[in-house]
């Protein structure tokens, strides 16, 4: 009988995808390091609506939930200039 035949067709789990999601979650903290995280969206608008006040001519900003540090940045990307 072949390996497709015994596991209904199915592919095995990785064995590694443990230590793979592991190692991603942690890149992606690492990633938030030398970002400003705001504990509100409130503070992260406040903030971006500074910048804007600030440089007139910058890009909007658009505030987003991080789900890996469970604060809130900004980013000017995937936002078009208005």
């Amino acid at each position: 009988m072949g390996k497709k035949a015994r596991n209904g067709g199915k592919r095995g789990r990785d064995p590694h995808e443990a230590e793979r999601r592991q190692a991603w979650d942690e890149r992606q903290v690492l990633n938030c390091e030398g970002k400003t995280g705001y504990a509100t969206e409130n503070a992260a608008r406040q903030s971006a609506g500074w910048v804007k006040a600030q440089n007139p001519s910058a890009h909007q900003m658009k505030v987003y939930h991080c789900p890996h540090c469970n604060k809130w940045h900004l980013t000017n990307r995937g936002v078009r200039p208005k």
